[in-house]
């Protein structure tokens, strides 16, 4: 808003000084003195303000934002994730006698902007009501979590390094990676060639998905000006994932 402003100022006074001029001939050598005009220039300040919007559908975005930050501008932000998990098959079965070894989920990043330096704390729970991908989802929407989390982590985004994995052997693009526990895991173990992993429409009936936000928010957070960061991810990647490796 404020730059459509100035340009806006800007193109004015342009308009005052190229129209109060008027020439009958060349100006060298000859120059009409009896059609000189006389120019007056003033200033005037331009006053802006911030409109809080009320909501903007977020269901949609390319990115998903999580963070933190203390703009010294524009004061606290903060932003949350709320993610649907689906299968990559039908009749997920881990096999006789199979033991978790680790639940994994990886958030491809995709830039931040903020203190680079700034740790972020997140807690990740899960949802207890479900998501309906015909439903518009907006920035004020909250839903239903489970009060305990699954999984807490503090973590410095790096945007920059490949991350190596040692399950194929190979650099990965920069992503963050979060256990999500043994509780988490065994959970889904637990339905191993049953119902509720047969299908997506069953299985996001028994998990609803995942909520990731930041330990502090913007009504107790006391980060001082300049501090924190918002990083956003592509959720959509083939990289971001929740994983089970099991024996």
């Amino acid at each position: 808003m404020r730059k459509a402003n100035l340009l806006f100022a800007l193109f004015f006074l342009s308009t005052l000084f190229f129209n109060s001029c008027k020439k009958d001939g060349e100006l060298i050598p000859t120059f009409d003195s009896g059609n000189a005009n006389l120019v007056a220039v003033d200033t005037f300040s331009i006053i802006t303000s911030l409109v809080r919007e009320d909501s903007i559908r977020t269901d949609l975005s390319a990115f998903n934002l999580l963070g933190l930050y203390n703009d010294p501008v524009f004061g606290l932000t903060s932003s949350s994730i709320y993610s649907q998990i689906t299968l990559n098959g039908l009749n997920v079965d881990f096999g006789t006698g199979a033991t978790l070894d680790s639940a994994i989920l990886t958030l491809q990043y995709q830039g931040m902007y903020g203190d680079t330096l700034s740790s972020l704390s997140i807690n990740v729970f899960e949802i207890t009501t479900q998501m309906d991908k015909n439903t518009n989802y907006f920035s004020n929407t909250f839903l239903a979590h489970d009060p305990t989390p699954i999984t807490s982590l503090t973590f410095t985004p790096n945007i920059k390094d490949s991350v190596f994995s040692l399950f194929d052997n190979k650099n990965k693009a920069p992503h963050l990676r979060i256990n999500l526990g043994a509780t988490f895991g065994n959970k889904i173990l637990a339905e191993s060639g049953g119902t509720n992993l047969a299908n997506n429409t069953n299985f996001t009936q028994f998990f609803k998905g995942l909520y990731i936000t930041t330990t502090d928010s913007v009504q107790n957070s006391t980060l001082p000006s300049g501090q924190g960061s918002i990083a956003y991810f592509n959720i959509n990647s083939s990289l971001s994932t929740v994983t089970i490796f099991y024996n």
